[in-house]
């Protein structure tokens, strides 16, 4: 899915992805697991971090987009499954998704857990790499 010299975003806390794919991040934050936990409206430091990601996402337009929101969680009870929202809850990520992006494949998780959706770059979209 990955072409050579691409890049790949996963949203949410699996570097597990890059690891055994060796592909890169699209972005500054290989785990963005802070957009995924904090109020964009919280503060200056949130709303530069939720910026920066979505610049990030729009310069390298990774190839592959995989939404695995719910592919870690601590073992710790006051962290409940499905706690970190699919990047849809995200308005500006949803909309560049939808634009550019078709859903290839929905793997199950592990059990109580969200599937993980991974979506290839339209091939009809064509690169922008700024």
């Amino acid at each position: 899915l990955v072409p050579p010299g691409e890049t790949m975003l996963v949203w949410g806390y699996a570097p597990k992805f890059h690891v055994f794919s060796q592909v890169p991040s699209a972005v500054r934050t290989t785990c963005p697991v802070n957009l995924l936990l904090t109020d964009i409206n919280k503060d200056a430091d949130s709303r530069r971090f939720h910026e920066t990601f979505l610049e990030d996402l729009i310069k390298y337009n990774p190839a592959v987009f995989i939404d695995a929101p719910d592919e870690f969680s601590p073992l710790d009870p006051n962290y409940p499954k499905g706690v970190m929202a699919r990047h849809s809850q995200y308005k500006p990520v949803a909309e560049f998704v939808k634009e550019k992006y078709e859903l290839v494949q929905q793997i199950p998780s592990l059990p109580g857990r969200v599937p993980i959706f991974i979506y290839r770059r339209n091939p009809l979209i064509g690169i922008n790499h700024n």
